[in-house]
């Protein structure tokens, strides 16, 4: 029985939990546990029993057991047995530990646990010496804190350059307002302090102190004050003659764009400003004309490429044109805001595009641009799509876009529009997306809305579905492209469902083999090549054993609270079948906790999102538990509900989380608002002091609501009843599909982001449960849905 048991219940049966899995999951064990534990896990059983002697309290044997693990395990564990050691014991003992940490590793993690110590203990000279090389702009800022929170203790007057450089060259965060307010107070008495507060205007501040308060007031939010004082912060940089930093000049552009009114002159003003930096970058090059292969900066994300004998200058230029991206990125947002200026906006995005050599900077102002253009016209989109979308680097930025983009061209009819861009982005869209628009198009191919090259359009509609097949689709498009190749064999559709694509599927696709209408059986040649993980490899690296036997030992020893932490940690090297067994492990713990559960359910639903090629039968199972299995059982027999379509409705509202909660204030399994449980509860005849968050109460009263919905939707649509209980009753009774367009494209351009993804969510995974454990093809539940 899967309800979850009350928290004293959990405590006296995790032994015997525990126990039972480490025989059955994790090893081989001999009748005596003790033994086959220290056997199967070696010189590593030392860092699990040091774990238990903290749980009771026993210091000295964890710092004994520690210290013998940080000597002879692996060196994963060896090294968090090191870590361990500089929280325990006396002041001598944790110093000793972490000079060893920081000796023998020596990385930005290992400095930050050995800073923490020293610290504590005063050391600070010691922790200037440790982070004498520490890289002020990409550090992490608790590490940088620490440095620089030692160079005050030791009124050290490198403090004053490092503190400027750590603001100036990163993004701010509350760290650098927190010790900034910290630094200021440190001041009291000095000259500085006296320079400060006789300064008439901000402006006669020292110029470090200016450009510091001008970050701050921008950091928060301060825009209209940031932006009275753009002028004076410029003055500083001519009066240096160097250029701005990054970081400033993006703040100024902020400031400008929600500290005032007045967006064209502030447009202007960054255009010509945009056009002094490509001037002097064009001037560098210039000079060195006859050592560089290139004369200006491309729409390609690569630095301009310079012979070895002047890189220091081809740099300084590139760094030039990214102050010139940063100024043209601005005019662009500014002209937008202006109005009217829709031709400039359109200019100084490509502009800075034009300009940058940096990916996150290219994909940023590529994404803005196409969202700009959702206002102006499709055609103006599919040619910045043309110039620009190879460029693309972070393909899941963009799936927003297109999301919205693929509304726009359906709801105004723009077939083959819509059929052009998916040729066009096959390749520079996410998977996800492509095989999106590869769907569509098949579907607008068989409705006859679009025209082919030439290429029979049942054959076009074949590939397209093809594609959707054989590549890492989103389970939604799959099952429906499952459904209109009419895809019924079990192992077939098995094997297309452990499918997860592979690196060549991507901007790829495979032409079928039959004359066949889509939508009847399709034949043996038109059979999607499954994937094949091209990352696996043939052995076990020894960073990824060393993570598995930590994760296996976590189960073995009794600490399932440290299994999704560490997997998180590690979840890039560990082997599929590990996460198979963290996943599987704390699976069997949800009975009696249900945090596990939901843990159980995140690793798999992760690690079948991320993996590339073919994935395990047990992995799909996973992810679609049938958690509360008696609770939705009894549900469905009452309210006369589908039972995959209950598990996928409960998997999607809370993912199985009996505690979960939303900004809204819906609750429990499946995610009820109280006013309307309250309702349920009064017709089901509950008492008052009903718990809208007991598992068996939820599913009760959300799959009551459910069913009334389903009565309540125009021919009992159940699909119908899913978009209500997302987006309300009364707004799925506004939406009136036209007569002539079938129900997946109708869902395409439903007004609401949210229940859009939402029905697709409910479609996939109720195919899933019906195909899992119901013997339900996910052909026959995407008909029953979609009729």
């Amino acid at each position: 029985m899967n309800k979850r048991l009350k928290k004293s219940t959990f405590a006296s049966h995790r032994s015997i939990l525990v126990a039972f899995l480490c025989f059955t999951l994790f090893s081989s064990c001999r009748p005596s546990r003790a033994s086959s534990l220290k056997r199967q896990f070696g010189e590593d059983d030392s860092y699990f029993m040091a774990l238990k002697a903290l749980e009771q309290n026993d210091e000295k044997n964890a710092i004994r057991l520690f210290s013998k693990s940080a000597k002879k395990s692996n060196p994963k564990i060896a090294r968090l047995s090191a870590e361990n050691l500089t929280r325990l014991g006396n002041v001598t003992e944790r110093n000793r530990a972490a000079k060893i940490l920081e000796t023998k590793y020596g990385d930005d993690d290992a400095l930050l646990a050995c800073a923490k110590v020293y610290f504590e203990q005063g050391e600070f000279s010691r922790i200037l010496s440790m982070t004498s090389k520490t890289d002020l702009a990409s550090a992490p800022d608790k590490l940088v804190l620490y440095r620089l929170k030692s160079l005050l203790k030791k009124k050290d007057p490198r403090l004053k350059d490092e503190l400027f450089d750590w603001f100036t060259l990163r993004p701010l965060t509350q760290s650098h307002a927190d010790f900034y307010a910290e630094y200021l107070s440190s001041l009291k008495g000095t000259e500085t302090e006296k320079e400060i507060q006789n300064a008439p205007t901000a402006s006669q501040l020292p110029p470090d102190i200016q450009l510091m308060n001008f970050r701050l007031l921008v950091y928060n939010k301060n825009y209209a004050t940031a932006y009275a004082e753009t002028k004076n912060i410029l003055s500083l940089y001519e009066n240096r003659r160097c250029p701005p930093h990054y970081q400033i000049l993006s703040d100024i552009g902020k400031a400008a764009l929600y500290g005032t009114k007045d967006y064209k002159t502030s447009a202007v003003w960054f255009e010509s400003l945009a056009a002094a930096f490509v001037t002097e970058a064009r001037r560098i090059i210039s000079q060195t004309a006859p050592k560089t292969t290139q004369s200006a900066p491309k729409t390609e994300k690569t630095a301009p490429k310079t012979t070895q004998s002047a890189p220091q200058t081809a740099q300084s230029a590139q760094d030039f044109y990214e102050l010139a991206y940063c100024a043209y990125f601005y005019a662009a947002r500014l002209y937008d805001k202006a109005g009217r200026y829709q031709k400039k906006v359109v200019q100084r995005f490509k502009s800075a595009l034009d300009c940058t050599a940096d990916p996150d900077r290219f994909d940023n102002a590529l994404w803005y641009l196409l969202n700009m253009q959702l206002r102006l016209s499709t055609d103006d989109i599919i040619s910045t799509l043309k110039k620009y979308s190879s460029g693309i680097s972070k393909k899941s930025w963009f799936d927003d876009f297109f999301d919205n983009f693929s509304v726009l061209l359906l709801s105004h009819e723009k077939w083959q529009d819509f059929y052009d861009v998916w040729k066009l982005i096959d390749s520079a869209a996410s998977e996800e997306t492509a095989c999106k628009y590869a769907y569509i198009s098949g579907r607008l191919l068989e409705e006859g809305f679009i025209e082919t090259d030439g290429t029979p359009k049942t054959r076009e509609a074949v590939a397209a579905y093809t594609r959707v097949l054989s590549g890492n689709s989103s389970l939604y498009y799959k099952v429906c492209a499952i459904e209109r190749m009419n895809i019924t064999d079990p192992a077939y559709v098995k094997d297309i469902l452990c499918s997860a694509g592979t690196a060549e599927t991507a901007g790829t696709q495979e032409k079928a083999g039959t004359q066949g209408t889509a939508g009847t059986a399709v034949t043996t040649e038109t059979k999607p090549e499954t994937g094949k993980n091209p990352a696996k490899k043939t052995s076990e690296s020894r960073e990824a054993k060393n993570a598995r036997i930590l994760l296996a030992g976590y189960a073995a020893y009794g600490f399932p609270q440290k299994i999704y932490p560490q997997w998180l940690k590690d979840r890039e090297i560990l082997s599929m079948e590990a996460t198979l067994q963290a996943s599987r492990f704390l699976n069997e713990c949800g009975k009696f906790d249900s945090t596990y559960s939901v843990q159980s359910l995140r690793i798999a639903s992760r690690t079948k999102a991320a993996w590339t090629g073919t994935i395990p039968y047990e992995l799909l199972e996973l992810n679609f538990p049938r958690f509360y299995s008696d609770f939705v059982k009894a549900a469905c027999t009452e309210n006369k509900l589908s039972e995959p379509v209950l598990y996928a409705l409960i998997r999607s509202e809370s993912f199985f989380d009996a505690k979960a909660g939303s900004s809204a204030g819906a609750q429990g399994l499946t995610q009820l608002m109280p006013s309307t449980a309250a309702d349920e509860a009064r017709k089901l005849k509950l008492p008052p002091d009903y718990d809208l968050l007991d598992p068996q109460t939820n599913i009760r009263l959300g799959s009551h609501y459910f069913a009334s919905l389903i009565g309540r939707t125009e021919n009992k649509s159940v699909l119908s009843a899913l978009f209500a209980y997302n987006a309300g009753l009364t707004n799925v009774r506004r939406w009136k599909r036209p007569p002539k367009m079938p129900v997946d494209l109708f869902l395409e351009v439903l007004p609401f982001q949210e229940t859009r993804e939402y029905g697709r969510k409910l479609v996939g995974a109720s195919a899933m449960y019906g195909f899992l454990y119901y013997g339900i093809s996910p052909a026959q539940t995407v008909r029953e849905l979609f009729k």
